[in-house]
């Protein structure tokens, strides 16, 4: 009697949390994903998704269920009715994989949506640079269908620091966009001294020309962009070379180019410790940059389509991937 009791208690875990994870996952391709889920009632197990801007992460206590259940499921193997144990075992195996695909690498991400219009100076940590004024969030103009990007014009400069981590990889995603102006989009990475201690400095200029620094010395031509076009930039720094790579929708455009302010007024870059964007002059600037994203390795995935708060979105980065060639 006891036996059976164990049995069907056993049963009924797994059945709830088997449950749990399909309306989860089923929520996550769908829906856009959800915050959280207690599957048992009073106990300490549960189902945590945290997020982080447009960025899903599956935090750990998804690998520990998954390892409770694929244990539960091998016992009820050998049990009567032990039939859905083939196919419990197969789900948290996929949940297992599931996790780790999604943890990745990346350890800030942001696509503005949830700002209020307004300043960005004062959201999330985000602040005036250079005594410039602030730039803002508005929703007019974004990356997709919806949601909300940031408004870079002229003589409006912010900063976002960040703590990151020691990796001697990691990587910036985003999607950047200049709309009119002779003034430039700028936008420096680095670790050290803001903007003269950038590893990295990129430039949108005028008619559409993007720029990027090779050391100290020169800025050369990368692509002959187009105005009013979103652009996906991805930076691979290499903090043990002191050289970046940089990719524009996909296509490698700069191969090893060196840190720009190592050893200069910048000091010395030792991981990514900021980002700084904005044009410091009264020259003309209308541009736009949206989903940021920031992490440790080289970040092949950044950029793709993933689960996101607006189905828009998704529409339109899937768009703007077929588009890369």
């Amino acid at each position: 009697m006891h036996n059976w009791l164990s049995y069907f208690s056993k049963k009924l875990i797994v059945r709830a949390i088997r449950h749990a994870l399909f309306v989860q996952i089923r929520q996550l391709v769908y829906e856009g994903g959800v915050t959280e889920l207690l599957v048992l009632t009073g106990s300490t197990c549960s189902l945590h998704y945290a997020r982080n801007g447009s960025k899903l992460t599956l935090t750990t206590p998804v690998l520990l269920i998954s390892i409770i259940v694929i244990f539960l499921s091998v016992e009820l193997k050998t049990s009567p009715g032990g039939k859905m144990a083939k196919y419990t075992l197969i789900i948290s195996l996929a949940v297992v994989v599931f996790n780790f695909e999604v943890l990745g690498a990346a350890w800030y991400t942001e696509n503005f949506d949830k700002f209020k219009n307004g300043d960005i100076a004062g959201q999330d940590d985000w602040e005036i640079a250079m005594n410039q004024k602030t730039c803002q969030i508005q929703s007019k103009v974004k990356h997709g269908d919806v949601g909300k990007s940031v408004f870079v014009s002229e003589k409006t400069m912010v900063l976002r620091k960040f703590k990151g981590s020691n990796a001697s990889t990691q990587y910036v995603s985003l999607f950047a966009r200049k709309d009119d102006g002779p003034g430039p989009l700028m936008i420096y990475i680095g670790g050290d001294a803001v903007k003269w201690g950038a590893a990295a400095k990129i430039d949108i200029k005028e008619g559409g020309v993007i720029t990027a620094n090779k050391g100290n010395a020169t800025f050369p031509e990368v692509l002959k962009g187009k105005l009013g076009q979103w652009y996906h930039f991805r930076l691979v720094f290499d903090f043990k070379k002191k050289s970046y790579d940089f990719y524009i929708d996909g296509k490698k455009v700069v191969n090893g180019f060196e840190f720009r302010g190592e050893g200069g007024k910048g000091g010395v870059n030792p991981d990514l410790g900021w980002i700084f964007l904005g044009w410091d002059h009264p020259n003309v600037l209308v541009a736009y940059i949206d989903d940021i994203e920031m992490g440790d390795g080289e970040g092949e995935n950044a950029g793709l389509p993933k689960a996101v708060d607006h189905l828009g979105k998704l529409v339109s980065c899937w768009a703007s991937i077929k588009a890369w060639k």
